[in-house]
């Protein structure tokens, strides 16, 4: 398997935090929003996932694959993301910020095109390991650069629903553990 081919799979566990970033430009005038997406491998649903985002940019995701626990994210611009079990938190890294408006999408050098999604503007960019593997991401402004569909392969991690209004976000008081950021199992060493 090339390495290409790996990238939706790495990148699936931790959509928000590794791949989209999920710009943290704090607009008081953008108020929160929830996000449902389906993962689908093949044609096929293999995963949920629920991700509420705060007006501020915090946001949490909780991810739910048949016969499987869900695993729930939260991240905050002060505390980075992290990893929720039920005895501890992990810390996987700081989020940084992403495309947010329509002018830097048109701007980026992947920039496909605009289009819609769910209602929203989104602009397209096109990410390519190479001529015949490229991956599609689709950044909607008025959604604080968040992703409403995802596409490389076979895999395909589309929005089904957006819902305006601020949600209930919060970080459990938990102890940390860093020790996802000193191994960093997703890169190599």
């Amino acid at each position: 398997m090339n390495k290409f081919r790996l990238v939706p799979v790495a990148l699936a566990g931790v959509l928000l935090v590794i791949v989209v970033g999920l710009g943290y430009r704090s607009h008081s005038s953008s108020p929160g929003f929830a996000i449902r997406y389906e993962k689908r491998v093949g044609g096929k649903v293999v995963e949920t996932i629920d991700r509420k985002v705060g007006a501020n940019g915090d946001f949490e995701e909780i991810r739910q694959a048949p016969n499987a626990q869900p695993s729930r994210v939260v991240a905050t611009q002060r505390a980075g993301a992290r990893l929720v079990r039920s005895d501890q938190l992990t810390y996987l890294g700081k989020v940084k910020p992403v495309l947010f408006t329509e002018a830097e999408l048109r701007r980026d050098k992947n920039f496909v095109r605009m289009e819609r999604l769910l209602g929203y503007e989104v602009g397209v960019l096109k990410i390519c390991a190479s001529e015949n593997e490229c991956a599609y991401a689709y950044h909607a402004p008025a959604l604080k650069g968040h992703l409403l569909r995802f596409t490389a392969g076979d895999t395909d991690i589309v929005a089904i629903s957006v819902t305006t209004g601020e949600p209930d976000l919060r970080i459990p008081n938990l102890p940390l553990n860093q020790t996802m950021m000193e191994t960093k199992p997703w890169r190599k060493q």
